[in-house]
């Protein structure tokens, strides 16, 4: 098994490689959308909205409108990014480990 463990962390990194790479060259959101649709929902949404705050300042809070629509509108984006990352540093992390031995 150790002789074959530099073997299998290479193959960790390329396939946590490819899955960021997946990741980085998919759309961040659903077709149809893009951020400045999530940036007008400050402006556009209402007391109708059931979700809205007044502030002490009297000011709106439109956080859980903006939140619930990018929720809503968000692919799997960045998990692919995330994992992607995670799996290649943590591989090359004891690729370089079991080297320096």
């Amino acid at each position: 098994m150790l002789k074959n463990l530099p073997h299998v962390l290479i193959s960790l990194l390329l396939l946590g490689a490819a899955a960021w790479l997946y990741g980085f060259f998919m759309p961040a959101f659903i077709e149809g959308k893009n951020i400045d649709d999530l940036y007008s929902i400050m402006y556009t949404a209402g007391p109708a909205d059931e979700v809205r705050n007044t502030q002490s300042d009297g000011t709106t809070d439109y956080r859980k409108t903006y939140y619930a629509a990018e929720k809503a509108w968000r692919t799997s984006r960045n998990d692919w990014l995330d994992t992607g990352s995670g799996v290649a540093i943590s591989s090359l992390t004891v690729l370089l480990f079991l080297r320096a031995n």
